[in-house]
């Protein structure tokens, strides 16, 4: 189902603002997909950052839910994340990801007004 003459393949930019400006131009499309793809995309997204806000907030509450959460998404790390990574030969900490999986987290959080039906910038 896939066309490889659709894809389209880009130069890594080298600093944040680059980067963050190319990912707003990436989300700036999300309005021309399908609607069962926004449906899963919204779906894989918000639970990504819901599931960070509410360890965040509720370890306040009580701190053996951050313990909790730690312990699930290393259980997940260990049994899915590192298991894939290395048959990419990628070697990875799971702090190393656990970190880059937050920062992605803020990514998102940011970039969300962007993926709205607003036109935000001509590029």
């Amino acid at each position: 189902q896939y066309n490889p003459a659709s894809w389209v393949f880009s130069i890594p930019k080298m600093n944040w603002k680059s980067w963050l400006n190319q990912k707003k131009r990436h989300v700036s499309t999300a309005r021309y997909y399908k609607s069962s793809d926004q449906i899963l995309l919204i779906s894989f997204y918000s639970t990504l950052v819901i599931s960070w806000l509410l360890a965040f907030g509720l370890g306040f509450i009580n701190p053996w839910i951050w313990a909790g959460w730690i312990g699930i998404k290393a259980g997940c790390f260990m049994g899915i994340i590192n298991p894939c990574l290395n048959k990419l030969g990628v070697k990875l900490s799971f702090l190393k990801w656990l970190r880059a999986e937050a920062i992605y987290t803020l990514g998102l959080i940011y970039l969300f007004p962007f993926s709205t039906g607003k036109k935000w910038n001509k590029w």
